[in-house]
């Protein structure tokens, strides 16, 4: 079981004949609710293989297809590991389990392609960042975005305070005359502490200068200076300063957001620090959800938009939504002809269905667009969709 990220999707939208069997369940990390994980699944599992047999499979086929997550039931170990939510795809000759980083609604789906609205939540609205954690034993620098967070390797930056006087010896010997005054000649600017100050505090600003600088080298040699947030973890006192190195010095990279990781970092995990991160970026990709809703009634009046599930699913299949609006939880069951561009509608589930919203969403993601997912009180005119068009 790995965590999800944007090949998965890819793969799982490229996956197609059946039976398809997508089986999402929300899961509980720890605590004695975790304890209803397994409970889930297996009730996913049992209406998987009702499903099956009713779209034309024997039983002993459907329960054959669906063995290797039966399996996973008495796997104490993988229960133990969990995220905020599983989701498996099985199909002849093809299994996939990943976690997810968002709370889904429980969901049995099973057709001739995979069922992925649970999980687009994970990818939009989406909001690269940068993530600096800082501390006087060891420096992190790490690329996220909403479902996790990568390493960048460092270029030209101390491991630790320690190792700080190889990179500011050079300067030193050619700028400084006496030890008291490196500091304010090494930085160069007014750093706000008044006074004499001591060796320890000198080596500390220059330690955080020398880490800003190799960060800002790092980002724009690997071509990273896109004006993405950055987010710093660490003490008050080292995020401070590096706040006052980096207004001195200008955009030289990342702008910093206002609010940070307070505390060492050094005992999070990358998964931990993603978790407290996120929410300090999460308005800013908000901000384009709210963007679209703003957007639709004019697009809608100059016929750039629309809101019928038929109307929605041809120019998805034509590659015209640039964004496509869902509501909630919100199913559709149906089917679609794609030759004629005509849907049949059902209020419930008959074998051969399709949830039409969730087809639109695929068709969306496969030719470039993006899927938000809205509260349905927030929906033009209560609808289960809605799509703005490219033309």
């Amino acid at each position: 079981m790995v965590g999800l990220h944007r090949s998965d999707l890819d793969k799982l939208l490229e996956t197609h004949g059946g039976p398809c069997v997508s089986v999402i369940v929300p899961t509980e990390r720890a605590g004695r609710d975790a304890r209803q994980n397994p409970l889930r699944f297996k009730h996913g599992l049992d209406e998987a293989e009702e499903r099956l047999v009713a779209v034309g499979l024997r039983a002993p086929e459907a329960r054959d297809l669906l063995q290797p997550a039966r399996d996973l039931l008495a796997d104490s170990h993988f229960w133990n590991q969990q995220s905020d939510g599983l989701a498996l795809f099985l199909a002849p000759g093809f299994e996939h389990l990943v976690k997810l980083p968002v709370v889904p609604a429980q969901r049995v789906v099973v057709g001739e392609r995979f069922h992925v609205r649970p999980l687009l939540p994970a990818f939009w609205p989406e909001q690269a960042f940068y993530l600096l954690a800082l501390s006087q034993s060891e420096v992190r620098l790490f690329e996220g975005a909403r479902f996790g967070v990568r390493g960048i390797p460092l270029t030209n930056v101390p491991e630790g305070i320690e190792d700080v006087t190889r990179f500011v010896q050079g300067e030193t010997s050619r700028q400084m005359h006496s030890s008291e005054r490196r500091g304010a000649a090494v930085v160069g600017v007014s750093h706000g502490h008044g006074g004499v100050k001591d060796d320890r505090d000198e080596r500390v600003w220059e330690y955080i200068r020398a880490v800003a600088q190799g960060v800002g080298e790092t980002l724009r040699s690997a071509g990273k200076s896109n004006g993405a947030p950055l987010v710093l973890a660490g003490v008050q006192y080292l995020c401070g300063l590096y706040r006052e190195v980096h207004g001195a010095a200008g955009p030289a990279h990342a702008p910093i957001l206002d609010e940070g990781i307070e505390g060492n970092p050094d005992q999070l995990s990358e998964e931990e620090l993603h978790l407290r991160a996120w929410p300090l970026v999460a308005p800013l990709a908000e901000v384009q959800v709210t963007s679209a809703l703003e957007r639709y009634p004019e697009a809608y009046g100059r016929g750039e938009a629309r809101r019928d599930v038929e109307g929605v699913l041809v120019a998805a299949l034509q590659g015209r939504v640039e964004t496509l609006l869902l509501a909630g939880d919100a199913m559709q069951w149906g089917r679609f002809d794609a030759d004629k561009g005509r849907a049949r509608l059902h209020d419930a589930w008959r074998p051969g269905d399709d949830d039409l919203l969730d087809l639109a969403a695929a068709q969306t993601v496969q030719t470039g667009g993006v899927v938000y997912t809205v509260a349905a009180e927030q929906m033009p005119e209560g609808r289960p969709l809605a799509a703005l068009l490219r033309y």
